[in-house]
């Protein structure tokens, strides 16, 4: 009897915990990152079109997890279409990876350590920050909780195919994967399997170069080498991570220097995994974006890590709690942004309804009403973001500013010394875009990256384009808008038109203005 109020206790204690993850997760559903829409405009192009391309016709590795793009793509051809399926996806992952690591412990025989890490995975505010973005975050939180799952439960063919796949979910899991591979490697039991490890990386780098032709996707160029606008940079990425998680961070250092043969494989599998994530997070040089993106996916193996030595440490996990529960108050961080302008509503803690649709950001929705007036479907833009605009703006090709999803730009951006800045000039005119959007450094009038100051320092540029507006962004920086001289203005009715246009195309979203 006593067991079964024991059971009952337990079970009850975990469906709180999910109860508060879907409460937390909830705060940030209706706030979409800028990349996700990178990923369902590659859905759309692969769903629709068969082509795993941003522009039509130029295939491009401009995404950072190739399986987050079929599941997309997939979810995309059976009809469920636009931001709302890779946000419930996203949240599905990472429900999973809460059961996963619940299973885990569960594996181990720390039944009751389970309910904590449980619970600190669920009121995480950078987990639930992620898990409703859409982004491949979330996957490859799953990925990595698996995979120690698979160590704990000592299915070792499974746990070696898991490590090959591990890449397929981002460009870390090839560097997560490669430790785990040695650990393998290293143990009798494991040795025999680690060929099966081989098998999955191999046929992607193999797709990738008869695909794009490039053994490395091409935003590699920008996680790999040093660029502006990062929140932080290096290490001081991963100690912005741990200052949030003190209690967390010594828990798990102290059970790592425990020394123990119990559990061993499971306890070293998520050391590894963890290790690698901040070593990925750090040699890429940071994240431009707020909420730890980077370092979520090591949460769960952290918490593993932590779970194995405090199972009857009542202060420690008390600490832990109170820890979890004041994290909680760090909704959003999106101080970033400078002056540009924001919705109240994610500075707050109390939950909005969900919006449908969902509104775009203000800087995007000024940009598509002012290109109504000149540009026409077919053309090209350059611009620096390949978020929101290229997504609503579904007919338009766009010319990369950063390089996410064009080679030469990328190359310039992030190695200068591998590629001629005249040969990244010449590819924009011979483009001929009607618009060109540039964010301009506030003291030096410069663009804030090389690919647009190829062609905005080129003496052709004053002459075929002049400048049609100007608004504050991010940094105290300005977005500029020039267009061609010799395209003249449509009257306020057609631009009305053309942009009811591209807004009509995508009824998810809707203009902030």
């Amino acid at each position: 009897m006593r067991q079964k109020h024991r059971t009952r206790l337990e079970w009850t204690l975990a469906a709180l915990s999910l109860a508060l993850f879907a409460y937390r997760a909830r705060l940030s559903w209706n706030d979409s990152v800028d990349d996700v829409y990178i990923y369902v405009r590659y859905a759309r192009n692969l769903a629709e079109h068969g082509q795993l391309a941003f522009n039509l016709g130029q295939p491009v590795e401009g995404f950072s997890s190739p399986l987050w793009v079929l599941l997309l793509g997939g979810l995309w051809k059976l009809g469920a279409v636009g931001l709302a399926p890779a946000k419930g996806l996203s949240l599905a992952c990472a429900f999973a990876t809460l059961v996963v690591t619940l299973r885990t412990l569960h594996a181990i025989g720390a039944r009751w350590a389970s309910l904590w890490v449980l619970a600190a995975l669920s009121l995480d505010c950078d987990f639930a920050r992620w898990a409703v973005s859409g982004m491949d975050t979330s996957l490859f939180a799953l990925g990595c909780a698996f995979v120690v799952f698979l160590a704990a439960t000592r299915r070792f063919q499974l746990l070696a195919a898991a490590i090959g796949v591990l890449p397929w979910l981002r460009p870390e899991g090839l560097f997560v994967g490669g430790l785990l591979g040695v650990l393998l490697l290293v143990r009798q039991e494991t040795r025999r399997v680690a060929w099966l490890a081989v098998l999955p990386v191999a046929l992607l780098f193999a797709l990738r170069f008869s695909f794009f032709h490039e053994l490395l996707p091409n935003t590699f160029y920008a996680k790999m080498t040093p660029g502006g606008g990062r929140v932080y940079s290096g290490w001081a990425y991963v100690w912005s991570f741990i200052k949030r998680r003190p209690v967390l961070v010594i828990l798990a250092v102290v059970a790592t220097l425990q020394k123990s043969q119990r559990h061993a494989l499971v306890l070293r599998a998520a050391i590894v995994t963890s290790v690698g994530v901040f070593c990925f997070a750090a040699l890429a040089h940071g994240d431009w974006m707020a909420n730890h993106r980077f370092l979520v996916p090591a949460v769960a193996c952290v918490l593993i890590v932590a779970a194995t030595r405090t199972t009857h440490a009542p202060l420690a996990l008390l600490l832990l709690g109170a820890e979890t529960l004041l994290s909680t108050t760090r909704r959003l961080d999106q101080s970033w942004r400078g002056n540009e302008a924001l919705s109240d509503s994610f500075a707050t803690f109390v939950p909005d309804p969900i919006v449908r649709p969902e509104p775009l950001d203000w800087m995007p929705s000024h940009l598509i009403r002012n290109l109504s007036y000149y540009l026409r479907p077919g053309e090209t833009v350059a611009h620096v973001d390949m978020g929101q605009l290229p997504y609503v703006m579904r007919d338009v090709n766009f010319i990369d500013g950063f390089g996410l999803v064009d080679r030469e730009v990328a190359r310039l951006t992030y190695a200068p010394s591998s590629v001629n800045v005249k040969t990244v000039a010449d590819a924009f005119f011979d483009a001929n875009p009607t618009a060109a959007i540039l964010v301009v450094d506030k003291d030096t009038a410069v663009p804030v990256t090389l690919g647009q100051a190829a062609f905005f320092s080129d003496p052709r540029f004053s002459v075929l384009y002049r400048e049609q507006s100007r608004v504050g962004t991010w940094g105290g920086n300005l977005c500029i808008v020039f267009v061609l001289r010799s395209r003249v203005a449509l009257a306020k009715d057609d631009a009305l038109k053309a942009e009811r246009h591209w807004l009509s195309a995508v009824p998810e979203v809707h203009s902030a203005l």
